[in-house]
């Protein structure tokens, strides 16, 4: 650095030193908090000591922006080159990683609040020991799957971002490599997407509600007429949807920039922001759609059984129906008012919901999910046509 820029070289090595090791340092100590849920009480940590370390680690976090940002002002200035499309790239990256993280720490503490609004509506067991059992074992799935996220994510960024390859050809020379720009920012990406894999891990661990009630031989009492329009179960619904949500800004980042990358004919970048476009639609669908279809075949047994009733009342208006015929005065006025009766149960059980999510929450998860396949396939033909 100092043969190619003079005395600029070094103070610009020691700014990217600096800030990247602060960048790392942070990174990790969000890692290591991971499995500490934020502003929730338990019997083996005390609340007032959650609470501190969640804020500490939120404001560690946030202060890496403007590093980040003090850094690629740093570097630009002291080396004389202008701010590209790239320096954008990562700040806006990491933008939408702290804005991530902030959003996802909430998770724990919604689903709490999901599953005593059920147990308060008497759709899950009576036994408060029961619904505290739940949680403990989704807890488990939740940290099974943060281990498994944070392995995987990893290595899928760095073979889409081709850097597996210069790792393994660097393996030979680590010391070296370890102390340079490119071992600084590898150790970065890697901790980096280990914690967002952890995260998306951990909500796709939290989907497993339904294998976990079955486990334990509970099941999710469907009421066919409740006002939310989901039977009941709506708060589970709507905890879904927000992680469905949370999952899904990597995708609609990748989808913004793979469309800059269309434009500025970089088609060598877009192949691989492609390969992890797919990859962050698929963590959308195990956070946020497998855990709806698994309460939806709940749904729909529970909605067989109500059809059963429903032909059951069928028979019985067709009876009612023909006394109807030959009956008169009080006699009639009852049966017209059972009739009422059985037509509006009837339309109950008929309607009954199969999904934890009103029609205002499917339509806005279906458009979601359109919203997020159709960059993939459109680029997808594209790139195909392209090379046809």
């Amino acid at each position: 650095m100092t043969a190619r820029y003079g005395s600029r070289g070094g103070w610009a090595l020691l700014v990217d030193a600096v800030t990247l090791g602060w960048l790392v340092g942070v990174i990790t100590f969000a890692a290591l908090m991971l499995n500490r849920a934020p502003d929730r009480p338990s019997a083996e940590r005390d609340r007032a000591s959650d609470q501190h370390w969640a804020a500490v680690a939120r404001w560690l976090l946030w202060s890496t922006l403007p590093v980040f940002c003090l850094r690629e002002i740093g570097l630009h200035w002291l080396l004389r080159y202008g701010f590209d499309r790239w320096g954008a790239l990562f700040i806006s990256a990491w933008l939408v990683v702290l804005i991530g993280l902030q959003l996802v720490a909430s998770t724990p503490e919604r689903l709490r609040g999901a599953l005593q609004r059920l147990h308060e509506r008497g759709i899950f067991p009576e036994s408060v020991t029961a619904v505290d059992a739940i949680e403990r074992d989704l807890e488990r799935s939740a940290l099974r799957g943060a281990l498994l996220g944070g392995l995987i994510v990893p290595v899928a960024v760095l073979l889409a971002e081709g850097l597996l390859s210069g790792l393994l050809s660097a393996l030979p020379h680590w010391r070296t490599w370890l102390v340079s720009p490119f071992g600084a920012y590898l150790i970065l990406n890697v901790i980096a997407s280990s914690v967002v894999g952890a995260w998306i891990g951990r909500m796709a661990g939290y989907g497993r509600l339904g294998h976990v009630l079955a486990e334990r031989g509970f099941e999710l009492r469907v009421v066919p007429d409740h006002p939310d329009g989901a039977g009941g179960l709506r708060p589970i619904g709507a905890f879904y949807l927000y992680q469905s949500l949370m999952a899904s800004l990597p995708a609609v980042f990748l989808i913004i920039w793979g469309l800059l990358f269309w434009l500025w004919h970089a088609y060598q970048a877009l192949g691989g922001y492609l390969s992890l476009l797919a990859l962050a639609i698929l963590a959308e669908a195990l956070v946020g759609v497998r855990p709806m279809i698994s309460v939806h075949a709940s749904m729909r047994e529970q909605k067989n059984a109500f059809l059963a009733s429903a032909d059951e009342k069928s028979r019985k208006f067709e009876t009612v129906q023909a006394r109807l015929k030959d009956a008169e005065g009080e006699e009639r006025d009852a049966l017209m008012r059972e009739l009422a009766v059985l037509v509006e149960q009837f339309q109950t059980l008929e309607k009954a919901p199969t999904w934890p999510m009103d029609q205002s929450l499917r339509r806005l998860i279906t458009l979601q999910n359109v919203v997020l396949l159709l960059p993939l396939v459109g680029s997808l033909w594209a790139l195909l046509k392209r090379l046809g």
